[in-house]
């Protein structure tokens, strides 16, 4: 018999969904350097932003850091086509071009180097474009099994969204995020249960989950 899947409470999912963004919809400034201001120059969201990102990095021929890496990716993958088969048509065109493979040297070179917001953020946008050379490679996938245990809701729940397009979906990553989702919602149920006492004084106890409140990782995602 296999062990019932780990349950958290309705109140501390609600809590994680009010406090959780997408990553990708943040702002994120350019980087500070010579690359970092050409690209903050091209209008981004039209059709030809792709082809003016890539031909600005090809003419710079320069290797990426990471901040530059995952400005590049953020500019590629703004604002994608809705149907997949223009969204696969779309990272074709892109891997076709001849800028590409300074893009995905980049980001097998910095993936390791990245903070936990920037590498949820450079393997979500890969993957909303289904570039999966690049996001599946063994480096990414390195740079994830040191960082999933200290990521947090927002990175976790962008990486888990982002996995879920592998092929195959590698389990043991999504067993990783799910148990650090589980100890992260567990702490949060736990504040969710704080009580006020008669002299002002704040008591802290766990909250025993009712079972018409009890959700598991994966209904809640």
């Amino acid at each position: 018999m296999t062990a019932a899947a780990p349950r958290l409470s309705r109140t501390a999912m609600e809590a994680v969904r009010q406090r959780t963004r997408s990553v990708a919809g943040e702002l994120m400034p350019p980087p500070s350097t010579d690359l970092g201001q050409q690209l903050a120059a091209i209008k981004i969201g039209t059709r030809g932003t792709y082809e003016s990102v890539l031909d600005t990095i090809q003419q710079y021929e320069a290797p990426l850091n990471g901040p530059e890496t995952v400005y590049v990716m953020r500019m590629l993958a703004f604002n994608p086509p809705i149907e997949r088969r223009k969204r696969d048509a779309l990272a074709r065109r892109m891997q076709a071009h001849a800028g590409w493979s300074t893009v995905e040297e980049g980001v097998r070179e910095n993936a390791p180097l990245l903070n936990m917001s920037h590498l949820s953020l450079l393997i979500n946008r890969l993957m909303v474009l289904g570039l999966h050379r690049a996001a599946e490679s063994e480096e990414v996938r390195s740079a994830l099994l040191q960082s999933i245990p200290s990521m947090y809701q927002p990175q976790l729940l962008s990486v888990l969204k982002a996995l879920n397009g592998f092929t195959p979906v590698p389990m043991d990553l999504v067993e990783m995020i799910e148990q650090r989702l589980i100890k992260l919602l567990r702490k949060e149920d736990s504040y969710t249960a704080d009580e006020q006492g008669d002299t002002g004084s704040t008591r802290r106890r766990r909250r025993p989950l009712q079972s018409q409140e009890r959700v598991t990782v994966e209904g809640a995602l």
